[in-house]
């Protein structure tokens, strides 16, 4: 849908995104550092598009993109070492990343309804 829509950050994320759901249980249950890797390989997609999202405008999607990019590493390492205070660790990122995409996706909802800024979404303007 993003690259129909010609929204090339949009595709950049989610079609990597999209394969790696689809891919990440056949990997899983194969067991092994299969699926550490394939965490790993998806941390690193999402550092590469959260820096490449500081040139739009919305600063709130690189914070998003930096948190789930973390996330997936601490999983990797949870997949690896497995321990409580991994477990801790990956539950309290995935919370924080999942509470600030719904507060993200509400305030972009928000933008386009209301036409101006409701939720601050840390959008740099123009001077």
């Amino acid at each position: 849908m993003q690259y129909v829509n010609e929204n090339l950050l949009g595709t950049a994320i989610f079609g990597p995104m999209g394969i790696f759901f689809l891919a990440f249980v056949p990997v899983h249950v194969a067991g092994g550092d299969s699926a550490m890797m394939v965490l790993i390989f998806m941390g690193i997609v999402l550092l590469i598009n959260a820096i490449a999202s500081f040139a739009q405008p919305v600063k709130m999607l690189p914070i998003l993109l930096l948190i789930a990019s973390v996330a997936f590493f601490v999983t990797a390492m949870f997949y690896s070492q497995g321990g409580d205070g991994l477990q801790m660790a990956t539950g309290v990122l995935w919370l924080v990343y999942s509470l600030l995409s719904f507060y993200t996706a509400l305030g972009i909802l928000l933008l386009v309804m209301k036409g101006k800024e409701i939720l601050p979404l840390l959008i740099k303007t123009k001077a």
